[in-house]
């Protein structure tokens, strides 16, 4: 069971310095993928590292990047891509806490009302889109 009060959980607070370098033992291959799709073909893409990194959060100082209570909230965000930018590379992380931690065990809504049950609802399906 999650124990979740002042004393067993918290917010750790973090800075995080990157250094970005070019690495010639670290290369990642130019050949057509397993299925046929092309998506590693030798354009060089990778042999340069990124001169701009454009963070997809929310604004301030919040923990979460977008947090989502219930099926009506909706994260998004803005930003602007470099009309010069020749690539771009969206890296997506969903992470589940809190009554969400473990929602493939969610019952729907319908059957934790039918059942005067206080444990999360909401059902097992969840959807991010971009």
């Amino acid at each position: 069971e999650n124990l979740v009060n002042d004393e067993c959980a918290g917010v750790y607070e973090v800075s995080i310095t990157i250094l970005y370098y070019k690495d010639m033992a670290i290369r990642v291959g130019n050949r057509k993928s397993e299925v046929g799709l092309g998506a590693f073909e030798g354009d060089g893409v990778y042999d340069e590292p990124a001169d701009l990194v454009v963070p997809v959060s929310r604004d301030g100082d919040e923990i979460q990047w977008f947090r989502i209570e219930d099926g009506s909230n909706v994260g998004s965000k803005s930003i602007v891509i470099p009309m010069n930018a020749r690539k771009v590379v969206l890296e997506l992380f969903v992470s589940s806490h809190g009554d969400d931690e473990f929602w493939y065990s969610n019952p729907p809504n319908s059957y934790t009302l039918a059942n005067n049950l206080s444990t999360g609802g909401n059902g097992a399906f969840r959807e991010v889109f971009v």
